[in-house]
Order: structure tokens, then sequence, then C-alpha cells
């Protein structure tokens, strides 16, 4: 009986102080645009938060983090198949980086670097984005793009920006004129936790098709977030 309480008490001081934290880490992220993206994936540790417990979702995400994300997003296996020479060896990062290198998400530059601290653009996020849906056998179906500004998508990208915009993961910028996809511009840490999420539902809607044979051939995306 001692013993019992003693685990009851142990399972209550584990889930307080979890509750806790997850309140202290959301210092900066209540009633933000993508506040529930964002808390879903801070409570699975994908994105994590800084030495102040802030999240900053309105920074500018770099490509070293969005590799991050995706690797612990979906759980990528450690690798040693690509190395790049920028990256210390054995650190948290340069071990994601890795992986998903490994796991064929990501690539680095012709002269042997990866440059972990560069923004990521958005044109480079949907491509990142559209091979990690080929690594969890979702089919890379497209669509004709729309934005306004599809002339400034790189040629090497356009398929992956058709993809994602086809299981409406980006679905740009509303304006009074029109759509816009910035494919150049930053994305935010915001838009990645958006971005990500509605990866993750397509790949789980997938995953849920191959075990049953009867669902549609349709894709229910998540509710909507405008201007991502």
């Amino acid at each position: 009986m001692f013993k019992k309480i003693i685990g009851l008490a142990l399972a209550f001081v584990v889930a307080l102080s979890f509750t806790t934290q997850s309140t202290s880490h959301a210092n900066d992220i209540k009633g933000h645009q993508m506040v529930n993206e964002l808390t879903y994936w801070s409570n699975l540790g994908v994105i994590q938060p800084d030495s102040k417990g802030n999240y900053n979702p309105n920074r500018a995400v770099t490509r070293g983090e969005f590799a991050s994300y995706i690797t612990r997003a979906l759980q990528l296996p450690a690798s040693s198949t690509y190395t790049f020479k920028d990256l210390k060896a054995g650190n948290g990062l340069t071990l994601d980086i890795q992986a998903a290198a490994g796991a064929n998400i990501l690539s680095g530059y012709p002269d042997g670097t990866f440059r972990p601290n560069e923004k990521i653009t958005r044109q480079h996020m949907a491509g990142f984005l559209q091979k990690a849906l080929r690594y969890s056998n979702v089919p890379l179906d497209g669509q004709p793009l729309t934005f306004k500004d599809n002339n400034k998508i790189s040629d090497q990208f356009k398929s992956a920006v058709a993809t994602n915009v086809y299981y409406n993961i980006i679905r740009g910028s509303h304006t009074n004129k029109g759509v816009f996809f910035d494919p150049q511009g930053n994305a935010t840490i915001g838009h990645a936790a958006a971005f990500l999420f509605r990866m993750n539902s397509t790949i789980e809607s997938f995953a849920v098709k191959e075990d049953d044979s009867n669902a549609g051939p349709v894709v229910t995306p998540p509710a909507p977030n405008p201007n991502v």
C-alpha cells in the first residue's frame, strides 16, 4: 500500500512538472495564429524553446532548424551516409541533419557545406517537404500553380511547390492583389509549424488508407489557417 501511494505521488509530481513546463514555454505563442500547430509540435519536442522558454514564432527559421524539425517529426533513424564539412561531428543538430540527409530529404551545396544557419526560403522548404512526403510513401501528385508570382519560383522547385499546394500544405499569402507564394522569402518558425502539421496530417491520411481498402482517394486537410 505504501509503495502504491509513493507511486501515485511520483506520477502526480511528473504530471505537474510537465504541465508547468508546457505553460512556461508557451509565453510567446499564446494568441499566435499558429498557436495550435506550435503547441502540438512543442508538446512532442519537435519544436523546442530557447533558454528563456520562448519559441520565437515570428523569427525566420534556419535550414538547420527545419531539418531538425523534420527529423524529429518523422522520427528518422540516425545516419552517417552523408557528412557536411561545415557541421561539427557529433553535435545534436549535426545528427539531425545527417538523419534527414540519409533519408534523402535534404542535401547540401556543391561545395560540401549545408549552411545550417542560413535562413531557409519558402521554395527550399517546399523541397524538403516534398521529399519528406516521398520518404513517407505519399504519391507526389501536383496541380497547376496559380500564384501571382509563379514566375519567381525556380524551375527546380516548381514540382515541389505544386505537390505542397495539391495536398493543401502550402496555401500562399492572400492579399487584395491576389495570392502570392513569395518563393524567395523566408518562412517563420510559425509557418514551419503549420507546414509540418499539414504534412503530418497528409502522411497519416495515407497511412490510414493503406490499412483501409474502402478508403476514398481524397485527403482531408486539417482546419485551414490562411496566409501561409
